[in-house]
C-alpha cells in the first residue's frame, strides 16, 4: 500500500543528464522542506515549553523565610522495622541560618552542623 506522501518524496527519474538534474533538484527541495519543518518544530516546542512554564508558575507559591525562622524539614526516609505510615516525614524544627538564593536555604541542624536545602523541602513552624 502506498501513501500519497510517498509520491512527493520519490524522485522523478528519466534518462541521461535530465535524470541527474531532476534528482539533484529533488534532493535540494527536500533538504529545504526538511530544514523548514525543523524550524517550525523548534518554534512549536519552544512555545509549548513557555506555556507549560506559565501554567506551572501560576500554581506555585514560593514561601520566603527570614534568618532565624524555625522550619520543618521534609525527610520521607523512615527507619527500617517501623511502619512508614506511623513515621513523621517532617523533622525539626530547625533554624534558618542563611538565605543563599530565593530558593536555597542553609539550616542549622541539632548537632550544630549545617545543611543546604531547597525551599520545596521546608515548611514554616509558625512558632516565632
Amino acid at each position: 500500500m502506498r501513501l500519497p506522501i510517498e509520491d512527493e518524496w520519490a524522485p522523478l527519474i528519466s534518462s541521461g543528464d535530465a535524470k541527474q538534474d531532476l534528482y539533484e533538484e529533488h534532493v535540494r527541495t527536500l533538504a529545504e522542506r526538511l530544514s523548514e519543518a525543523t524550524k517550525i518544530a523548534s518554534q512549536n516546542s519552544k512555545m509549548s515549553h513557555e506555556t507549560a512554564k506559565r501554567y506551572c508558575d501560576r500554581q506555585t507559591i514560593w514561601e520566603q523565610f527570614k534568618r532565624g525562622a524555625l522550619v520543618y524539614l521534609y525527610d520521607p526516609i523512615h527507619k527500617r522495622g517501623k511502619a512508614k505510615k506511623f513515621s513523621y516525614q517532617n523533622k525539626g524544627p530547625y533554624e534558618i541560618e542563611q538565605k543563599i538564593s530565593p530558593l536555597i536555604y542553609k539550616i542549622r541542624m541539632p548537632d550544630r552542623s549545617s545543611t543546604i536545602v531547597h525551599v520545596n523541602r521546608l515548611k514554616s513552624s509558625r512558632t516565632r
